[in-house]
């Protein structure tokens, strides 16, 4: 007669791997999509085995990576892209308006990291990048909102000034001490746009490689009055004089539905800087703030603000650096919050000091309420344009 305790082992063993297996299953069929996705194109393992990225305001994709099309990493990213392209229109349509932007950025952001070597490789059978490039830009068109339903995203700039956390009034020259004027984004403030005279690239100073604008704001001592004409007189060669306040805004241009390009109200960073020297032309940090997408969808449409002593991976204007700090074996962040020489390093975009010996335009007070489109070709030139266009209408699910 067989034993009972084990004859009842038995059963409980069957039965506790029943239920193993299931919830293995189960949790398998729940993973969303989107999350499977956007984790897919944010995660970074650096060569300790450590994840990073997942809270960065853009993905940590550099103009020599090989991310996501690296045999490792395609192995996770291009089925995450299929199982979302998957899902019908209707499907998508029910994330909320901040996911469907924000994963639209972080596949443009995938898209531009296409194009550094595709010229060259099109043509070769089986290269990831060409397997891709008609779904990213498919897409990017399912995920697009309305002109009308960007508009309607939340302020993150305002929002973060409207919590009360940080003083409206520089009182501190130092940087552990943050401040975020009150009136930035006011129309009549002390705080002035400065933009370009036609003939140049685009009017509202510069973009950065994941379609995103960089307005530069400047506040002169004395008041709006002089500010205006410390920026006349930017075009003679003078510099701004100490105490001047400047601030750098970054706002992506989102596509809509329709392959518009319109102004985000989601602002994703601000950095702020006061002149110290007016002969040398030297700037001081005082405060960073850098949009945490995670919490974004949470509901949190803050900045954070970045400590002066924080490490970063410079997610911001990220395609300015060749190397891919992952792919050259780094385990952890080295950079403080980013100065305005390593900024222009790399963006290639113009400092003030450039602007006063270029002389090939002039500076100008820019209504920023004014601006809410720019040209695709603006944002991302005519061969990168081109190739959204010709994939726009595709339907690559398979």
């Amino acid at each position: 007669m067989p034993n009972l305790n084990i004859i009842l082992l038995m059963i409980i063993t069957l039965a506790s791997g029943t239920s193993i297996y299931a919830e293995k299953a189960k949790t398998k069929s729940t993973v969303d999509p989107y999350d499977a996705l956007y984790d897919a194109i944010l995660h970074r393992n650096s060569k300790d085995g450590k994840i990073h990225g997942s809270d960065e305001a853009a993905p940590l994709i550099y103009e020599n990576s090989n991310f996501p099309f690296d045999p490792i990493s395609f192995k996770t990213f291009e089925p995450a892209l299929k199982a979302f392209d998957r899902l019908p229109d209707a499907t998508i349509q029910k994330y909320s308006p901040v996911k469907r932007v924000l994963l639209q950025q972080h596949l443009l952001m995938v898209y531009h990291g296409v194009f550094p070597k595709l010229n060259s490789s099109f043509n070769v059978p089986n290269n990831n990048r060409v397997k891709v490039i008609a779904r990213l830009s498919s897409l990017m068109r399912r995920l697009g909102l309305t002109k009308k339903e960007i508009q309607a995203l939340p302020h993150t700039g305002r929002a973060t000034i409207q919590s009360g956390k940080f003083p409206s009034k520089l009182t501190s020259n130092d940087s552990q001490k943050p401040f975020l004027p009150d009136d930035l984004f006011s129309k009549k403030s002390d705080w002035v746009c400065v933009g370009k005279t036609s003939g140049t690239k685009n009017r509202f100073v510069a973009f950065t490689d994941r379609s995103s604008a960089i307005f530069q704001f400047v506040k002169v001592p004395g008041g709006r009055f002089e500010t205006l004409k410390s920026i006349e007189a930017l075009n003679r060669g003078k510099a701004f004089p100490v105490g001047t306040q400047f601030a750098l805004i970054e706002q992506p241009f989102l596509l809509t539905n329709e392959r518009r390009s319109v102004l985000s109200p989601l602002v994703s960073r601000i950095h702020l800087r006061i002149q110290t020297d007016q002969k040398k032309n030297i700037s001081k940090v005082l405060a960073e703030f850098t949009l945490n997408p995670r919490e974004l969808i949470k509901g949190n449409a803050e900045l954070g603000v970045i400590n002066k002593n924080e490490k970063q991976w410079r997610a911001i204007c990220s395609l300015g650096r060749k190397d891919d700090p992952f792919e050259n074996g780094e385990n952890g962040p080295k950079h403080s919050p980013m100065g305005c020489e390593d900024g222009h390093d790399q963006t290639k975009i113009p400092s003030w000091i450039q602007f006063n010996t270029r002389g090939s335009f002039k500076f100008k007070a820019v209504n920023l309420a004014e601006i809410t489109e720019c040209t695709k070709r603006e944002v991302f030139g005519n061969n990168r344009g081109a190739s959204i266009a010709k994939f726009w209408w595709s339907r690559s699910a398979d």
